[in-house]
């Protein structure tokens, strides 16, 4: 129901005609998102936005994302290796950096690295397979939280 709402919502805020089979392809598209999240999104992006935003550009506005991004965290690693040495015990801003710097060969290996590029595109696959991971988990869990109210109701 919530993606019906929001694909009108862009379809009356925007002049470009929508050909239909792409306003099924986007309520088909967004239908896994909270009702709430979903048309949240969408009156922000039709605030923002001088054209019919992507599907793409819709749900990383409705998928709220609590973590830094991969070039900042890797440069938190760069950081701690030179002021804390490979001996040192970091303390990392985001939980996701230490999982995804064991995922890449571990601290001691970034430290250690003589392919400091190499390394950052280890960590950077790792970083951003756990967030999108974790996005995905949180997406389910609306999900399900959204489909239990509309239970109840």
């Amino acid at each position: 129901m919530g993606a019906v709402a929001a694909v009108a919502v862009l379809e009356a805020a925007f002049p470009q005609r929508i050909p239909d089979d792409t306003l099924g392809l986007f309520v088909d598209a967004l239908a896994d998102l909270p009702d709430g999240l979903l048309l949240a999104a969408v009156k922000e992006l039709v605030l923002t936005s001088k054209f019919v935003p992507t599907i793409a550009e819709i749900r990383d506005a409705a998928i709220p994302d609590e973590h830094c991004s991969a070039g900042a965290a890797w440069r938190e690693v760069t950081v701690a290796c030179r002021t804390l040495g490979r001996a040192g015990v970091p303390v990392w801003s985001d939980p996701m950096i230490r999982d995804a710097l064991n995922m890449a060969g571990g601290y001691v290996e970034a430290c250690n690295t003589e392919s400091p590029g190499f390394m950052a595109g280890r960590f950077t696959k790792a970083f951003n397979a756990l967030a999108d991971q974790q996005r995905h988990a949180e997406l389910v869990a609306g999900h399900v939280e959204t489909t239990a109210k509309e239970i109840e109701a």
